[in-house]
C-alpha cells in the first residue's frame, strides 16, 4: 500500500511538472506570435514609410521643373509670344501639377498669413505701416508639403512695423 501511494505520488508529481511544462509552452508561443504580430506591422511601417519619403524626394527634385515652367510662362506671356506655345506650355505645366498633386503634393499658402518657420523661410523683410508684423507681405518662391511634410519651405518677404516716428520741430 505504501508503493501504491508513492506511485500515486510520483504520477501526480509528473502530471504537474508535464502540466507546468505544457503552460510554459503556451506561455512562450503566445509571446513568439504577439513578436511575429509586431515585426509585421514595424516592417509594414517602415515600407509605408520608405515609400512616402521616395515619394517626397522625387517630388522636390521636380519642383525646379515647375518653377521653370512658371517663368517661362510669364516671360512669354511678357513678351507677348504666341498664343498656342503659350497655352501649349500651360498645358504641360498643368498636366505635370495634375501628376505631382496625385502624389499628395499641396502648395503652401502664404501672403496674407502670419509667418510660420515651420512652412515659410523669410528671404527679407519689409517695413510697412499696413500690414501687421509678422505677416507675410509677398511671396518670393512657392513652397509645398507632400502629405503634411514641407518638402520646400515658401521664401517670403515679412512685414515689419515701421519704427520710424516722425520727431516735431519746435
Amino acid at each position: 500500500m505504501a508503493e501504491e501511494e508513492k506511485s500515486a505520488g510520483e504520477a501526480e508529481k509528473q502530471e504537474a511538472e508535464k502540466q507546468g511544462r505544457e503552460e510554459d509552452f503556451e506561455t512562450r508561443l503566445k509571446y513568439l506570435a504577439a513578436e511575429f504580430d509586431n515585426f509585421r506591422k514595424r516592417a509594414a511601417k517602415e515600407r509605408k514609410d520608405a515609400g512616402q519619403s521616395a515619394v517626397e524626394k522625387i517630388v522636390a527634385e521636380l519642383l525646379p521643373v515647375l518653377d521653370d515652367f512658371d517663368a517661362t510662362l510669364k516671360t512669354l506671356e511678357e513678351s507677348h509670344a504666341d498664343a498656342k506655345v503659350v497655352e501649349g506650355i500651360r498645358l504641360v505645366r498643368k498636366n505635370l501639377l495634375k501628376i505631382l498633386e496625385a502624389k499628395g503634393l499641396e502648395r503652401i499658402g502664404a501672403a496674407g498669413a502670419r509667418f510660420d518657420v515651420g512652412l515659410h523661410e523669410a528671404a527679407g523683410f519689409e517695413e510697412t505701416g499696413t500690414a501687421e508684423e509678422g505677416t507675410i507681405v509677398r511671396e518670393v518662391q512657392a513652397g509645398y508639403a507632400v502629405g503634411g511634410t514641407v518638402v520646400r519651405h515658401a521664401k517670403v518677404i515679412v512685414a515689419r512695423k515701421n519704427d520710424k516716428k516722425e520727431i516735431a520741430s519746435n
